[in-house]
């Protein structure tokens, strides 16, 4: 009796499509994997930290804005922190109204107007 060699070739095709679908979706899993760490890391090394220079220019306009210096030495100007000069705008501000509310309004008047 003689072997028949029986070629099945839908089972054979049936397992080069399945291996060729699996093959595709791990090219294309690795390519998403690829490319998001390639973004990860291109943000970390470019965005999330700001330029040296940049520092530089920020420290230099906080110690402006947080310390006594001299603005214009000849005209004798000078410069004060900001919170302290917010400070003395509200103590100028809340005077400035304590005294407006001491002055007499003369009936039928205008403020400021004093009968004579």
């Amino acid at each position: 009796m003689a072997e028949e060699n029986k070629v099945n070739a839908g089972t054979i095709a049936l397992v080069g499509f399945v291996a060729t679908v699996l093959v595709v979706e791990i090219v294309l899993l690795l390519m998403v994997l690829y490319y998001h760490v390639a973004a990860q890391q291109a943000y970390e090394k470019d965005i999330s930290q700001p330029a040296a220079e940049l520092v530089k220019i920020e420290t230099a306009q906080r110690a402006k804005l947080n310390e006594y210096r001299w603005a214009d030495p000849q005209k004798k100007i000078v410069a004060i922190p900001v919170s302290r000069a917010m400070k003395l705008v509200v103590e100028e501000l809340a005077a400035a109204e304590e005294t407006a509310s001491e002055t007499p309004v003369a009936p039928g008047g205008k403020e400021g107007e004093h009968e004579r």
